[in-house]
């Protein structure tokens, strides 16, 4: 939901009126501001912002994420990073880390489980169910 509110301006925004949003529109204003002041030649329709531009930012997020993850799976000794000559580099499982890497994955699904477990399926709306 978007509304409309009378607010003091706030870190140098001078606008009388703001909008307050929800954090997924957050988001999105977020990745819709990334991309046109990383390309601030571009321009277009509401559809095309939605389906292309937005995509990309959220491609170019994983991308940085991802990025940073392995490198730290290297700085872990998890994963080998290959340089790839002319190419990007490669990336590889380091063999004789298996069992850490086996033992640092179980134990990340172990603690998803255990968080999924102490919520209430949506469904449920909080209500446990009768037997």
């Amino acid at each position: 939901m978007v509304r409309y509110v009378h607010q003091k301006p706030r870190l140098g925004v001078t606008p009388e009126w703001s909008i307050t949003m929800t954090h997924r529109h957050d988001e999105i204003a977020e990745d819709v501001l990334s991309y046109f002041l990383r390309n601030p030649q571009a321009a277009d329709n509401l559809e095309g912002i939605a389906r292309w531009r937005l995509l990309s930012e959220v491609i170019h997020r994983s991308v940085e994420q991802t990025s940073q993850v392995l490198e730290w799976l290297v700085s872990q000794g998890l994963l080998l990073k290959v340089a790839g000559g002319l190419s990007e580099p490669v990336y590889c499982l380091n063999r004789r880390r298996k069992a850490d890497a086996e033992a640092l994955l179980a134990k990340m699904l172990g603690s998803s489980a255990e968080n999924e477990a102490k919520q209430p399926p949506d469904s449920l709306n909080g209500q446990v169910p009768r037997e």
